[in-house]
């Protein structure tokens, strides 16, 4: 920043941020190949209590469920070992940028003011997320009811044939299609905010963080550099967390969506350990 704002430039500093930036070639390497590997680990443990939980579900809710939605339910498994691990991480390291840029702009030209601006962006950021999250919702249950559907027709097609007329035959269909299709324009409405608006949103309010230093007459080029340094970490930080909190959002969703899945089998060990040689049941289930 002194380099670039006085026009004297250390030619140590610059060997040294050279070399800071050769560095992190292979600890970004490093990184991607844990990432890897602990990714493949949990999408195997995950798989595996998938599949025990769907041979230990009750039959009854099998059959109420239907093929098709179940159907849906492996579909969201699929996605929430991508999305959960990929914006677990992003958010994570978004979120140590961002506190090492609350630091670097409290030592700025902005002080404490660049820093409160800073939380309340972060605040609405949040609440954006918040409200995609919710929009994300109605429309993972309106593609699930949509394949559900999609499934039960394909299965009773012959029956339609004979019972349903012509012209009604797609009547249902439209209009489930429709309704998705608004679900889905609504979800992309509340995607453009985390993707687009957030990191460009955030670099005129950092630039707008100067103002009282401007206007204190208390604004040095040292304080300038580190200010601009301070809100251009925040702004990376800022574009990795909006894909992130979008990732986490599909994955929370699909969690909600296969945690009965998922909770199968404790429900059956509960039965089998209310069924113990030691209880009654145990001894009536025995001598039958």
């Amino acid at each position: 920043g002194r380099g670039a704002l006085d026009g004297r430039l250390d030619y140590g500093w610059l060997l040294a941020w050279v070399l800071l930036l050769l560095g992190m070639i292979p600890i970004q390497l490093m990184g991607t190949w844990l990432q890897g590997l602990f990714a493949i680990d949990f999408g195997g443990l995950l798989k595996q209590r998938l599949l025990a939980g769907a041979l230990h579900m009750n039959l009854d809710e099998v059959r109420q469920k239907g093929v098709g939605q179940l159907l849906g339910h492996v579909i969201e498994s699929q996605a929430l070992e991508s999305l959960a691990l990929n914006g677990g991480f992003s958010v994570l390291l978004a979120a140590i940028e961002l506190s090492l840029a609350a630091w670097v702009l409290a030592w700025g030209a902005g002080g404490l003011w660049h820093v409160l601006s800073l939380v309340l962006w972060i605040g609405g950021t949040l609440s954006v997320c918040w409200f995609y999250y919710q929009r994300l919702q109605h429309w993972t249950q309106a593609r699930i009811d949509l394949t559900h559907e999609l499934i039960e027709q394909m299965v009773g097609h012959r029956t339609r044939l004979a019972q349903e007329a012509p012209d009604e035959r797609h009547v249902a269909e439209d209009q489930k299609l429709e309704r998705y299709l608004h679900g889905s324009t609504d979800c992309d409405k509340g995607f453009i905010p985390l993707a687009w608006a957030v990191p460009r949103g955030w670099l005129i309010v950092g630039v707008f963080g100067l103002v009282p230093a401007f206007l204190g007459g208390r604004l040095e080029v040292t304080g300038l550099a580190v200010s601009l340094g301070g809100v251009l970490l925040a702004y990376r930080a800022f574009g990795e967390i909006g894909t992130g909190l979008v990732a986490l959002a599909r994955a929370f969703v699909a969690w909600e969506t296969i945690a009965p899945l998922f909770h199968a089998t404790q429900g059956d060990t509960e039965a089998n350990t209310s069924a113990s040689p030691g209880s009654a049941c145990g001894k009536v289930t025995g001598r039958r």
